[in-house]
Parts: structure tokens; sequence; C-alpha cells
């Protein structure tokens, strides 16, 4: 299968997988357990919504998601807890420091360039991508 359409493959095998794994649950409660709107869901069951790679996520944990796609098992033990806050630093202990907890953002969809205090303010630079 050429690379290209590998996301959009496995989008689609996961949304079957979805589908089924909710199919018992009302709406109100499957975008609870996914934390999405319930129009997401509506959207899911009607295969209008195809989910993100972070969907797929969290539906492994929450809803024990659990397919195959290609030879690769997908599942609560082979696919990595989502975050409960991606701004949470890996650590017990919260930093107070900005810079610090700006360099901990999560870089999936924008990437901090430059982080610098400037008087009392601190000036950020940053590159924002849009997926298209």
């Amino acid at each position: 299968m050429p690379r290209t359409r590998t996301p959009a493959a496995l989008r689609r095998k996961a949304l079957d997988a979805i589908i089924d794994s909710i199919k018992d649950l009302t709406a109100l409660r499957a975008a609870d357990k996914l934390q999405v709107s319930r129009q997401t869901i509506y959207n899911i069951r009607a295969r209008v919504h195809s989910p993100s790679l972070a969907l797929i996520q969290r539906a492994c944990h929450s809803v024990d998601l659990d397919f195959d796609f290609n030879g690769t098992r997908f599942n609560r033990k082979t696919v990595p807890a989502p975050l409960d806050n991606p701004l949470d630093p890996p650590s017990a202990q919260i930093p107070l420091d900005l810079q610090e907890v700006i360099s901990r953002i999560d870089h999936r969809h924008f990437e901090v360039i430059d982080a610098r205090p400037v008087g009392r303010a601190v000036q950020i630079t940053l590159r924002l991508t849009i997926p298209a």
C-alpha cells in the first residue's frame, strides 16, 4: 500500500472499530468516554467523521479499542496512554517559570520557536502548522 494512503486507510479501519466499540453506548456516554462532543459521536456513527490519531489513542484506552492494521495491533497494550493535560510536566514538581512551561507544550500542531522575557512580559515566537 502506498505510504500516502496509509493514514486514511488506518483511520477507516479505526473508524470501523470505534463504531463497533461504542455501539451499545448512548451518544452522551460515548462522548464522555472519548472526550468529544455528542455531535462528533453522531458523525462517527454516520461515518462522516474520520478519527484523528489522538482520538484513536483515547479510544484504545477508554473503550478498549482493539484492531489490526497491516499486521500491527492497536490496543491498550500497544498504544501509549494519552496525557491528561499536554501542558503538565512529566515530573511531579510543577515549574513556576513560564518559559519552562512553554517549552513543554505539545508540539503536534505548533512549534515554539523562541520564548524570552521582555521587560515584565514574555515574547513568544510560534510556528503554527495546519494540516491540509
